[in-house]
């Protein structure tokens, strides 16, 4: 009977941690849940990414995954990654198939002005350093 109230404490734990263990989730490091937009949903995952900022270790992605209501047909999941120490934001229009788009040069100040701004990943090209994003692929 001890082993018992000792074992459900534990699995309770593991249950309420799983979600941000990235080996227990996908691979990623948060799970927003569904938005009734594609900007909306970008907008959270950047507001989550500069709430957690200092936290983030530099040697590392932090990858959030998000659902949004798109069209029939259409996937309305992405995956948001940043790398504090390469100053790098990232989206993955199809989760676990890699990156399609990056920013570079995103800081704490940058982050703080696309959140500010609300447009998800468009706000971003007018304040940071883009690479081969195609418009119709991240957009």
């Amino acid at each position: 009977m001890k082993t018992n109230r000792v074992k459900l404490p534990v699995l309770m734990l593991l249950l309420v941690t799983a979600c941000e263990i990235p080996a227990l989730n996908g691979g990623y490091n948060k799970r927003l849940g569904k938005y009734n937009s594609k900007v909306e949903a970008q907008n959270n995952a950047m507001r989550e990414i500069l709430e957690r900022f200092n936290r983030l270790p530099d040697d590392k992605n932090y990858k959030i995954l998000y659902t949004f209501n798109s069209a029939p047909g259409s996937r309305g999941e992405e995956a948001m990654w940043y790398n504090r120490g390469n100053q790098r934001l990232a989206l993955e229009v199809d989760p676990q198939s890699g990156i399609a788009c990056s920013w570079f040069k995103i800081d704490k100040t940058i982050l703080e002005k696309a959140v500010a701004a609300n447009d998800g990943i468009t706000g971003l090209d007018s304040l940071a350093q883009t690479v081969g994003n195609l418009p119709v692929t991240c957009r």
